[in-house]
């Protein structure tokens, strides 16, 4: 387990521990390890203000009651973990390559992230696993791990913990791994020596992610536009896609990757090998499977997606209120979809497309499943 910088403040469990317990969360699977303190009269003001001033400036897009409702939750994770010392921040790399031969009229395409099967599954059992062996190790210390369940800043704790420093494609990029890797979050109570942030900006004077965005969502270097935002769009929002926005959106059907494609901090990315991660078919879906079956229950359409993403194709509306936290919100987004497809077959009618050829459909609206 490599590390960016092993300087690191003093805290009241001995450094062996900490070593043991990189060794441990390696064996796991986990790519790296950094540790941060979760008081917050030990994070720099400004990390959390600079939310603040995002959130009211009003470029949280369709997240924003959401992140309004948890921000104090955010501010302080011992409000998620009563007592909590130390933010153990835990990195995954997930890199694959996928056949682009499958690309082109008639498909989407597919986050980088998303190409294999639900990462959360593998990720929760992994941080549950290292939280039982430090409360065996350390009798009495409580811990609490989570991915992308909580309202957490898992970026900035990133940074905090020495993984990497914030791009201005407001990712966390580490200078030996790129961006390509997902955060995992383990508190406890345990008080163990932390990490020192990274505090050199390797971008320099790059700009090729924020002239690189299809859709212009940069304001400016490390500050995004949620509302213009390909993932956002694609991932977040239940709504139509603005008509200005459209053409940015190009092929792209859930997330998106451009503003990593290019930084040349990826180019020497490392692969993953973990099974789970690797894409099942190509990195581009057929839309018009999409378009004509949302009821679809086999095929490369669901061998492709994830366990939510799997849900809501088959339109399983009670599977997916059964995911918590988010089941009652992806649930209410399914109805959405269904609602957004019968519009745009009514609309190709209307326009004299014949609404039954669906693959036709696809290709001249490639933005169908938005």
């Amino acid at each position: 387990m490599s590390a960016v910088h092993a300087i690191t403040e003093p805290g009241s469990q001995p450094a062996g521990l900490v070593a043991d317990l990189r060794r441990e969360a390696d064996r796991l699977g986990f790519a790296r390890l950094g540790i941060a303190p979760a008081d917050p009269a030990r994070r720099p003001p400004f990390v959390h203000e600079a939310f603040r001033r995002w959130l009211d400036a009003g470029l949280a897009g369709v997240m924003e009651p959401w992140l309004r409702e948890h921000e104090p939750l955010r501010r302080d994770a011992r409000a998620l973990l009563a007592d909590a010392r130390s933010v153990i921040m835990l990195a995954t790399d997930y890199a694959t390559t996928a056949d682009e031969a499958g690309s082109g009229a008639g498909r989407g395409r597919v986050a980088r992230y998303a190409w294999g099967d639900d990462y959360h599954d593998l990720l929760r059992a992994r941080v549950n696993d290292l939280a039982a062996w430090l409360e065996e190790r350390l009798p009495g210390c409580r811990t609490r791990g989570f991915i992308d369940s909580a309202p957490f800043s898992e970026r900035e704790y990133g940074w905090l913990a020495g993984l990497g420093w914030i791009g201005k494609n407001t990712l966390l990029i580490d200078p030996q791994s790129g961006s390509y890797f997902f955060l995992t979050v383990l508190l406890t109570t345990a008080d163990l020596p932390a990490d020192l942030p990274l505090e050199v900006d390797h971008c320099g004077s790059c700009t090729a992610c924020l002239d690189a965005c299809p859709t212009q969502a940069f304001v400016g270097p490390r500050v995004l536009d949620a509302s213009r935002c390909i993932s956002a769009l694609t991932i977040e929002d239940h709504g139509p896609v603005e008509p200005a926005l459209r053409a940015g959106l190009g092929d792209w059907v859930f997330g998106c990757d451009v503003c990593q494609e290019v930084c040349p901090w990826n180019r020497h990315a490392p692969g993953s090998a973990e099974p789970t991660f690797q894409p099942h078919s190509g990195a581009a879906l057929p839309l018009a499977e999409l378009l004509a079956d949302l009821s679809a229950t086999q095929g490369e359409l669901l061998a492709h997606l994830g366990q939510k993403q799997r849900l809501l194709v088959k339109g399983d509306r009670e599977g997916l209120a059964a995911i918590e936290p988010e089941g009652q919100r992806l649930a209410e987004r399914l109805d959405a979809c269904q609602q957004r497809r019968q519009s745009l077959l009514d609309e190709a009618s209307d326009a004299g497309s014949p609404s039954n050829d669906l693959q036709s459909l696809a290709e001249t609206l490639p933005l169908a499943t938005r």
